[in-house]
């Protein structure tokens, strides 16, 4: 899923049911109707074009505009009837921040379940999904013997022990001993690219008690 993939038409409808006023909508479509683009080439600048899907990039109405346009799935998934995840007093079905999705669920079964829907909503919404960038993780103490398979759209979602979502890798085996071992690496490489700038400067190092 990605800024860059609803069509606009789409995306007005469906701000216009979230409740958007005519006269804002009549704005965002003049705002969008005006926008073009190039692209810088060997050769020079192609000839400009009009956008038809995606949100403008560095505008800063975008987010809030993709986030109506994609938060229909948390509702579709709560209408669904399948299951929620509970930790504490939460109950939720997905985890959403800008066009990261995560899709969370107690089972094997119910988890095919959500991703039934969450392909289905793509399709109405006209977004499409990066199947190569798309995985699932299993959390479990143990390996399960028995051989898994899930599907987006007959297409096969490959099975991985980890995977990294907003910089933090989560580990199959519920440990976030991984991530704490590339945090500390990132922290110290960022320590000593700084010691090393600061000898090029010559700026006297800092004395500690």
């Amino acid at each position: 899923m990605a800024f860059d993939s609803c069509v606009h038409n789409r995306m007005w409808k469906v701000l216009e049911k979230r409740g958007i006023s005519s006269k804002f909508l009549k704005l965002l479509i003049s705002l969008y109707s005006k926008a073009s683009g190039q692209v810088l080439t060997p050769n020079g600048l192609t000839d400009s074009f009009k956008f038809q899907r995606g949100v403008l990039q560095g505008e800063p109405m975008s987010p809030c505009l993709f986030n109506l346009f994609i938060d229909g799935i948390a509702r579709r998934l709560l209408k669904s009837g399948i299951p929620s995840v509970r930790i504490g007093s939460a109950r939720f079905h997905v985890l959403l921040f800008a066009d990261d999705l995560v899709i969370v669920a107690n089972n094997p079964q119910d988890l095919q379940r959500k991703i039934n829907v969450a392909a289905q909503f793509f399709e109405d919404r006209g977004l499409q999904v990066n199947i190569t960038k798309t995985k699932v993780v299993i959390f479990a103490k143990r390996r399960a013997n028995e051989m898994r398979v899930f599907k987006w759209d007959h297409r096969e979602v490959e099975i991985v022990d980890h995977y990294t979502y907003l910089g933090v890798t989560m580990h199959r085996n519920e440990t976030f001993d991984l991530a704490h071992k590339e945090m500390k690496e990132k922290a110290t490489a960022a320590v000593m690219k700084v010691i090393s700038i600061t000898r090029r400067s010559g700026v006297p190092p800092l004395q500690t008690q």
